[in-house]
């Protein structure tokens, strides 16, 4: 899925450092990885991600945002590698002016080509173009912990003997206040870089769990040699669906807004993989407070190390949780 974001974003930094088209022409570099798409620039230094629609007579959509704009089907004229080529493609553009976007936005566009045929259908590629608009984000970077985050989210499902599965009961809209969800059952996963587990909680959160809600306690340090939000997406994805892979792009990557290109960049490992990682609610301190009292938006910092060593579990436990609601759903008894 990302094998060939770094790749992309050299070839942008060539077309920059060679020559500038003349007029309405772009100057291209197949992209790689596709068959018939394009990596082009015009004369202004727009940059380009064009994808051959072979579509005579479309209909012309575009878009715009305020570093993007967006074309379903356009006539463009081009010098790939020496050779002039003449066709309609669909467009993403990135505008001169946001060419510190360029990581990002080659990243993005990487991972939602991938999902696409090699000749895909119109339908697809309307899809591939309002993907991409939804996902990438102009403003600015999240908070480093969110990235911390998803990664650790990403390692959790990673580790699940069924990834499929799990990718299903993530971020469940519906229980937005745990990270996965199935059933009444909750798993909340919080990700911290330091040797004890200390997590921020807000109240409101460990107030409406129940007995059936566990937090996973996921202690990562930065690694050269650990695995990016990149590698855990590239693995989760083997076992998954093209839909299954949409559905993992647009949540994984939605939620690292102008961060995403950390995909390819922040390496982490996890230091307790083998410890007790998983403590029932139930086991948690949760702070008394007065309903009746004005106070909203209350969060506090739980420290879970002791709690863990003497009542927690391995993580199989979270795991083993949520193969029985597989098996109740289908019938099987647990």
């Amino acid at each position: 899925m990302f094998e060939h974001a770094e790749r992309t974003v050299e070839l942008f930094a060539d077309l920059f450092r060679g020559p500038i088209p003349d007029g309405n022409q772009l100057v291209g570099i197949p992209a790689p990885g596709r068959t018939n798409d394009v990596l082009a620039m015009d004369q202004f230094k727009n940059v380009y991600v064009l994808v051959e629609t072979r579509g005579a007579g479309r209909a012309l959509k575009s878009r715009r945002l305020s570093s993007i704009s967006t074309s379903s089907s356009q006539i463009y004229r081009l010098d790939v590698e020496g050779e002039p080529v003449e066709k309609s493609y669909a467009a993403l553009v990135l505008d001169k002016d946001r060419r510190y976007l360029l990581s990002a936005f080659a990243v993005l566009a990487t991972a939602l080509l991938a999902q696409l045929p090699q000749s895909p259908s119109p339908q697809q590629i309307d899809g591939f173009l309002d993907t991409f608009i939804e996902l990438f984000n102009d403003g600015q970077s999240v908070d480093p912990s969110a990235v911390k985050g998803v990664w650790g989210e990403l390692w959790f499902i990673s580790s699940a003997p069924d990834p499929a599965s799990m990718l299903r009961y993530w971020h469940d809209e519906s229980h937005s206040h745990f990270d996965f969800s199935a059933q009444g059952h909750n798993i909340e996963l919080k990700t911290h870089e330091g040797d004890r587990s200390q997590h921020h909680f807000s109240h409101a959160q460990l107030s409406i769990a129940s007995e059936r809600t566990s937090v996973v306690s996921c202690l990562v340090y930065a690694d050269n040699g650990g695995r990016t939000v990149g590698d855990l997406m590239d693995q989760i994805a083997q076992s998954l669906t093209l839909v299954q892979r949409t559905a993992l792009v647009k949540k994984a990557l939605g939620a690292l807004g102008a961060s995403i290109e950390d995909v390819a960049e922040s390496r982490y490992s996890v230091r307790n993989e083998n410890t007790n990682m998983v403590l029932s609610v139930s086991e948690m301190p949760i702070v008394s407070t007065d309903a009746r009292a004005p106070i909203t938006q209350l969060s506090y910092v739980v420290d879970m190390t002791d709690l863990l060593a003497s009542r927690g579990s391995p993580l199989v436990a979270a795991f083993a949780q949520l193969s029985q609601l597989e098996r109740g759903a289908s019938g099987v008894p647990s």
